[in-house]
């Protein structure tokens, strides 16, 4: 947690930074720890321990902008990192858009932390993570011989931030999450091939993590790869698991980022308002989901946020825009970043999809690839299953998908009912018509 006595160097800071000739100040103090332990093949392969201490002071003087940052959090430390700061500002070319919020949009409640921080997670031992990793390699087990090797990692971190303001902010949040995570590696009797998988899941208290199901989990997908080949170029129906779908939503969402429209490099732009997807898709960014993972109740400014639509029946209705973006845009601000994004479901699971699918592929991971930002053009290495008649009949690799992101998403054809909870993006399966895969 965040102490009083580390409040008032940060509040200390804000006055040092004023009474410098500074027109506005913003200063974040964050602090955190993250322990990670590794099982590798029943014996403890990895222990790592981090923690630090960080503060951020954002200057505004003279018509000028400049950040800076140390972890020596010490009064004299911070007194030179300001004075530096500031005749800084005096070689930086003026921003008259650089300003702090405008106080009337700062979040003004009490409950930052969202219900995502366990109050339990300095007692939790090592002892009982180490049990959840060897319990995980242990279901990684398998008769046949068939693993190389196998390992199960579990992840906790927990993260304290303040921030206060020149014009009235002051807030905190804080944060737990574990983690944990399977990896193995078979052997394919069918070639020299290693197939390898992993499986994952999280949450921001402990009791609450889901214990098991994951190393085996991790095990069947490496099984159901051997075999591996390609299937035949053409152009196919593709369901998208829901692990992974968010690989192609990535590319529509960094398109409504402001500084991606400012700088004219978005194929989204001047798309406000007209379909840019089929009229299934329906996208909701949600900040307020107390005990989901990414919720939060302000941005990192301060700024106090709320569920929005970002893309109501296939039409796009807002994008992300900071205060910044804003003002220099000439256009009302929303947010900058992504919160918990939430897609409107279908009645179908990933599993219904493809029996219902006659011929077609399902993507379980991609393996580069890129996207171009301005034009939309897309080409990224896939692995999955080829579909005949509603059931896989083989794993593949090494393919490729190519075409636009709005014919794409203009020809998603199914929203699934199974979204990952455990994920920010919390997306289900999708399927989409006419892909284009060689």
């Amino acid at each position: 947690m965040i102490q009083d006595n580390e409040k008032e160097i940060a509040q200390w800071a804000l006055e040092t930074a004023m009474k410098n000739g500074c027109d506005g100040c913003r200063v974040t103090l964050r602090k955190g720890s993250e322990n990670e332990l590794e099982v590798r093949d029943g014996k403890t392969d990895r222990l790592h321990h981090s923690s630090g201490c960080q503060l951020t002071v954002n200057l505004y003087a003279y018509g000028r902008y400049s950040s800076v940052s140390t972890n020596r959090i010490t009064k004299d430390e911070i007194r030179k990192l300001i004075d530096n700061g500031i005749k800084n500002c005096t070689f930086l070319m003026p921003d008259p858009y650089r300003l702090l919020p405008d106080s009337s949009l700062y979040y003004k409640g009490d409950d930052t932390d969202m219900g995502l921080y366990d109050s339990s997670f300095a007692a939790l031992s090592p002892e009982t993570k180490l049990s959840a990793a060897l319990a995980t390699i242990e279901e990684m087990r398998d008769s046949t011989g068939s693993v190389i090797t196998a390992s199960a990692m579990v992840d906790d971190y927990e993260t304290h931030s303040y921030i206060i303001s020149s014009n009235g902010f002051e807030g905190m949040e804080n944060r737990t999450s574990y983690a944990l995570s399977a990896s193995i590696s078979v052997r394919d009797g069918s070639s020299d091939s290693r197939p390898e998988a992993w499986w994952y899941t999280a949450s921001s208290h402990w009791n609450s993590l889901q214990k098991s199901g994951i190393g085996s989990a991790a095990l069947h997908r490496a099984l159901r790869k051997r075999g591996s080949r390609k299937a035949p170029a053409g152009r196919y129906t593709m369901i998208v698991e829901n692990m992974v779908v968010s690989q192609l939503l990535a590319p529509m969402i960094t398109a409504m980022k402001g500084e991606a429209l400012q700088q004219h490099s978005s194929f989204l732009l001047d798309k406000k308002g007209t379909a840019i997807a089929s009229p299934l898709l329906t996208l909701t960014d949600n900040p307020l989901l107390s005990g989901h993972l990414g919720a939060r109740c302000f941005d990192a400014e301060g700024v106090a946020l709320s569920p929005m639509e970002i893309i109501g029946g296939g039409a796009l209705q807002n994008f992300y825009i900071n205060q910044y973006m804003g003002r220099k845009m000439s256009v009302a601000p929303t947010t900058g970043t992504t919160s918990i994004l939430q897609a409107a479901q279908g009645t179908e699971s990933a599993e219904e999809m493809i029996r219902s699918c006659r011929s077609g592929i399902f993507v379980t991971g991609f393996n580069g690839g890129n996207c171009n930002g301005a034009t939309g053009d897309f080409s990224y290495g896939i692995e999955g299953f080829l579909i005949d008649n509603g059931e896989l009949s083989f794993p593949f690799s090494e393919m490729i998908i190519t075409g636009n992101m709005l014919t794409l998403w203009q020809n998603l054809s199914k929203i699934g009912n199974d979204p990952l909870q455990h994920m920010a993006w919390s997306l289900p399966a999708m399927q989409f018509d006419d892909v284009a895969v060689s």
